[in-house]
């Protein structure tokens, strides 16, 4: 269950719900660490009472969403028909196991029982008085391909970049980091790296010495899940501090896996982990660990990105968060969502 869907005051504002299938369409196919991707199916969850519409987003990954299938629309029906009959503990036995579905139905609830229709969570960035600070991300590619995106985030004003790596050899990928800081602006950028879990645990510490030369921010999800004695032990010996993420997808004990890795950064993907009250409870056990998070999305489009985004607004975490993905499509939705100068912001707070 999650604190954020009000299944019983959706009903008592009488509204229905409704599915509607939605492929996104990627302006130039990007490649990523589960292959090249081209779209990403998807649906939208309606919550209608006449007055308002209110859409929640179900967009999970192959390879990566507990709850991908080839018919995505099958499973969200099995909610929405609960739902729509009233039967609460069948709505919410539809929702075990499918952390994305728990993500839209979250974003549906909430804006449908919101006092002002778009403010999910009231906030000086809701408001377009106030940015989210940006990682800029650089997708795999050629080399070419990959310097080209570099140039272009510095044009935009980013000094935080985000690389891929593992996919390529070492040496290229180590080359590429050289290139990065020779640049004029390199000295000064801030760099993440995500390995998504391609170093083996024999090799990884001699592959993040070298990485490390380059002087790295952070390093996500170095290891394939569940090594977890191995990835101990790398968390404690690496000069590059180790951030999990794919490693949170899953977890029940959220408190029991951190005191065992006691990593000093966490990755938040609410599609992934099972909504915002689910990233919640990672946030309440990092903090009493000390242990730092941010936020990244997970293709969604730019009405799950403005969710996330107003959420994470209220959190004040002053690190740079990993948001921007909401250019990526050819028909995606119109929003109020910008990058200003490596910052997220909603335009004139509408």
């Amino acid at each position: 269950m999650s604190k954020y869907i009000s299944f019983q005051q959706l009903k008592d504002h009488g509204f229905r719900a409704e599915g509607y299938p939605h492929t996104l369409h990627f302006k130039r196919p990007s490649g990523t660490s589960r292959g090249i991707l081209h779209d990403r199916p998807g649906v939208f969850i309606s919550l209608n009472n006449g007055p308002r519409e209110q859409f929640g987003e179900f967009g999970p990954l192959k390879g990566l969403s507990p709850d991908w299938s080839e018919d995505p629309l099958k499973s969200v029906l099995l909610s929405i028909d609960a739902f729509n009959a009233g039967n609460e503990v069948e709505f919410w036995n539809s929702l075990k196991g499918k952390p994305g579905l728990v993500f839209a139905w979250e974003m549906a609830s909430l804006g449908a029982l919101a006092p002002e229709k778009g403010i999910y969570f009231d906030s000086a960035f809701a408001r377009g008085t106030q940015g989210i600070p940006m990682n800029g991300l650089i997708w795999m590619g050629s080399r070419a391909f990959q310097e080209e995106q570099v140039l272009q985030k510095i044009k935009e004003g980013f000094r935080i970049l985000k690389f891929k790596v593992g996919q390529h050899p070492l040496e290229d990928d180590l080359d590429l980091l050289r290139w990065v800081r020779n640049l004029p602006e390199g000295p000064e950028l801030e760099i993440r790296l995500d390995a998504n879990g391609a170093f083996s645990a024999k090799d990884a510490l001699k592959k993040l010495e070298k990485l490390a030369e380059f002087q790295i921010h952070s390093m996500e999800q170095p290891l394939e899940v569940g090594q977890h004695q191995e990835l101990r032990q790398l968390i404690q010996q690496s000069p590059i501090p180790i951030a999990l993420d794919e490693e949170l997808i899953r977890v029940e004990n959220r408190r029991e896996l951190l005191d065992a890795l006691m990593p000093p950064y966490m990755i938040l993907k609410p599609m992934l982990l099972g909504g915002l009250a689910a990233c919640e409870e990672w946030i309440d056990a990092a903090k009493e660990r000390n242990i730092l998070w941010w936020s990244t999305s997970m293709l969604e489009s730019n009405i799950g990105l403005e969710f996330i985004a107003q959420w994470v607004a209220t959190k004040n975490n002053e690190l740079p968060q990993g948001l921007g993905t909401g250019a990526l499509y050819e028909n995606n939705f119109a929003g109020p969502l910008e990058i200003r100068r490596s910052e997220m912001w909603r335009k004139n707070g509408n």
